[in-house]
């Protein structure tokens, strides 16, 4: 059918059993040939026939060349769906001309790809995500039309998401039919717009049918091909795909099913489907071959000549920033990906031409946020781009651009050992010969405590082990760190997440500089590694030798467990949360450790956050943080309001810990210091600290003693209602 192979094996068989030699003619020979028989081929609007100009209808015999080169034909047509696309598959371009089809560059690698299915003898079901106009319908059609015609009793079935729109596609179809020579033509026993054509001698037929059927398509028959087309725009997909058509379609290496789109938004049926696939395939679970063919693979279409010539490049024009980025995100793309290296070639780059019309169609865009994700959907550099969110994005997408830009990939990952840590977290079967890292504490009781960071030697790819301690930076001397944490169940839904900022100095930026981000640890095991981690990055801080902790411990956080027990461990660098609208009692610090998330504090720290970002007040290192940015959408609840979530199948875990970071280690200083790149002293009346570090279990008794002791008054209502 496709891969040449198969092909030269299935013409050898056919030629020896027929006891004949068949000729591969070029196309401009075939091009003469279909020529010289529609000389000779009459139609009266209703029927059509062959009559030579001196005989009558039922004079007309071939000669034997023609029988020989007709026999020929069929045979090789049926071995050889390349051979027949070329010479006798007709389309109309958009200036309404009919001719023969060029074989574009994303036809080509679609082409490819089946012949690879058909050369393992596998049934080819494709899952195409694409951008528009790069000829994948067409040649599916063709495909389509191919196999009724040359595959005996084959069932097939077109389908767009509208009734119309089938309609429309299926005219491809009809003027394939409209055009094959009279001596290939099927006879037609149905020709329905609406229904499709039925070859009656064939026993063949293709089917019309669309995604808003409330029954799905494909049912009450066994379709053996298949071209489901713009699926992301489906009512139902599950029903009208997934119950009805794959369930009538039984995989055999006859079976040809293809199912192709453009994005339409992130986590609908066909971005969940796409990412299950392509996820799969490295373990070979995969129902489907996931094909991805950018906008720039088109290069005779993005643009056209006769774009060009309407917008001409300007001799002064330089590129933009958005421009380059989008240009080495493609060339990276292609790079990556063996199919389009093959046919782009090694050295890709995008031509200027394109580069010009991205800009061009960029600006335009530009206009609103709903254009401009319309845009990036459309003009996708790479797979993960095209899917873009439903709602409306906390981050604009220039900023998404940029921070994913700052991701950084110089870290390294460690498994943490010690006390408190079991077993099962220790990634035992990782661990690689560099150096370790210890960590030490004693407790107010005088009992020593360690810890170790081992360095792992690659990172998991089992999200069950997903229990190490990312560390771009280690601790710098003159730095402080504060370490707000997100607890999870631990059981696979939610992530318990550990995040390590470096709070910046004057004029300086908050740096991400670690990250522990799990789904598999819950939050009662959390407290030896926010110990351990405290422990580490506190090193270096004066006066107090303990990093600044800020866990989650509002009711049904799962935070509570931290700070009881590094508490009793002797461990007092904690936040300790108060009500910004209450003035403090004199002499006494708030009573609250850890951060409570309510309705009133929730907007608080996410608009904090969402301010340094913009102004470039944090620098976000993990591409799992950046991930989740992407995912926030703005969402209205009953009372109105506006709050900041994420998109349906994602996660905020990482984002909400360093809302709660930020806002805990800048919550003393005002706007205006914040723009000058001031800090704030600490008040006296609100915290005390020892002058020196502590250096023994006494001083560590000492301290929090006299820390509870301030802490000692009866707390107001109004107090207790925003903790729980």
């Amino acid at each position: 059918m496709f891969s040449k192979k198969v092909i030269a094996a299935n013409i050898d068989r056919l030629e020896r059993s027929q006891g004949i030699k068949l000729t591969e003619y070029p196309v401009e020979k075939a091009v003469a040939v279909y020529a010289h028989f529609l000389s000779f081929t009459r139609t009266d609007g209703k029927r059509t026939w062959y009559q030579r100009d001196d005989q009558t209808e039922e004079q007309f015999e071939f000669v034997q060349w023609e029988r020989d080169w007709i026999r020929n034909e069929l045979f090789l047509c049926s071995c050889s769906f390349p051979y027949w696309f070329f010479r006798y598959f007709f389309i109309k371009t958009k200036d309404a001309q009919i001719r023969r089809p060029d074989l574009l560059i994303a036809q080509r690698i679609f082409l490819d790809i089946l012949a690879d299915l058909d050369e393992q003898n596998l049934p080819i079901i494709l899952f195409v995500l694409k951008a528009r106009q790069l000829g994948i319908s067409t040649i599916t059609e063709a495909i389509i039309l191919w196999i009724a015609l040359f595959r005996r009793g084959s069932h097939t079935l077109i389908s767009s998401a509208e009734e119309q729109k089938s309609i429309d596609m299926s005219e491809m179809v009809w003027i394939g039919l409209n055009n094959l020579p009279l001596w290939m033509a099927p006879v037609l026993t149905g020709e329905s717009k609406a229904r499709g054509p039925i070859f009656g001698e064939l026993s063949s037929d293709i089917l019309i049918q669309h995604g808003a059927m409330q029954k799905g398509i494909g049912r009450g028959s066994t379709p053996i091909a298949a071209h489901v087309s713009e699926v992301a725009y489906y009512n139902n997909p599950v029903v009208t795909i997934e119950s009805s058509l794959l369930k009538a379609m039984h995989e055999n290496p006859r079976t040809f099913l293809v199912l192709e789109s453009t994005a339409k938004r992130k986590y609908d049926w066909f971005h969940n489907t796409w990412t299950y696939n392509r996820d799969a395939e490295s373990k070979g679970m995969n129902k489907y071959t996931c094909l991805f063919l950018p906008w720039y693979v088109g290069s005779d279409k993005y643009p056209t000549s006769d774009w060009i010539r309407n917008h001409p490049i300007p001799d002064n024009w330089k590129p933009s920033q958005a421009c380059l980025e989008q240009a080495l995100k493609a060339e990276l793309y292609v790079a990556t990906t063996p199919l389009l290296l093959k046919y782009l070639g090694a050295k890709w780059k995008m031509p200027r031409e394109q580069m010009w019309f991205w800009e061009f169609e960029y600006a335009a865009a530009m206009r609103d946020e709903d254009s401009l994700r319309s845009f990036y959907a459309e003009m996708a550099a790479d797979e993960v781009s095209a899917f873009q969110s439903k709602r409306s994005p906390v981050y604009s997408i220039a900023t998404q651009e940029r921070l994913r830009s700052q991701i950084s990939n110089d870290y390294t990952d460690y498994a943490v050992l010690g006390d408190g840590i079991d077993k099962r977290f220790h990634l035992s079967d990782y661990h690689s010969t560099g150096r370790r890292i210890v960590i030490e504490w004693m407790t107010m009781l005088g009992e020593p405590r360690r810890w170790e960071l081992v360095p792992l030697k690659e990172t998991p790819s089992d999200p069950f082990h997903d229990l190490f301690l990312r560390i771009w930076e280690h601790p710098k001397r003159g730095f402080n760190y504060s370490i707000p944490a997100d607890t999870g169940g631990g059981i696979g839904s939610d992530h318990s997440c550990i995040e390590v900022l470096r709070v910046g100095r004057k004029g300086e930026p908050d740096v991400q500089v670690a990250q522990l981000y799990s789904s598999w640890l819950p939050a009662i095991e959390m407290p030896p590694f926010m110990h351990a981690v405290g422990a580490y990055y506190g090193r270096m801080m004066e006066p107090l030798p303990e990093a600044y902790l800020c866990p989650e411990t509002q009711l049904g956080a799962g935070g509570d467990p931290i700070v009881h027990q590094l508490t009793k461990e002797g461990y007092s660098n904690i936040h300790r949360m108060r009500r910004y609208d209450m003035a403090p009692k004199s002499g006494s610090l708030p009573n609250r450790l850890g951060w409570a998330t309510t309705s009133w504090s929730r907007p608080l720290i996410t608009q904090t956050l969402q301010m340094a970002i913009e102004y470039g007040w944090i620098r976000i290192n993990s591409d799992r943080t950046v991930e989740e940015i992407e995912n926030l959408e703005m969402d209205e609840g009953n009372d109105g309001k506006l709050r900041q979530d994420h998109s349906s199948h994602s996660h905020d875990d990482s984002y909400m810990s360093l809302c709660i970071g930020h806002w805990c280690s800048h919550d003393e200083e005002t706007l205006a210091e914040r723009k000058a790149g001031k800090r704030p002293k600490p008040k006296d009346s609100e915290i005390e600290k020892p002058s020196r570090v502590l250096q023994t279990a006494e001083e560590i008794m000492a301290n929090s003693i006299r820390m509870e002791e301030r802490m000692i008054h009866e707390p107001t209502d109004e107090e207790m209602e925003f903790v729980y």
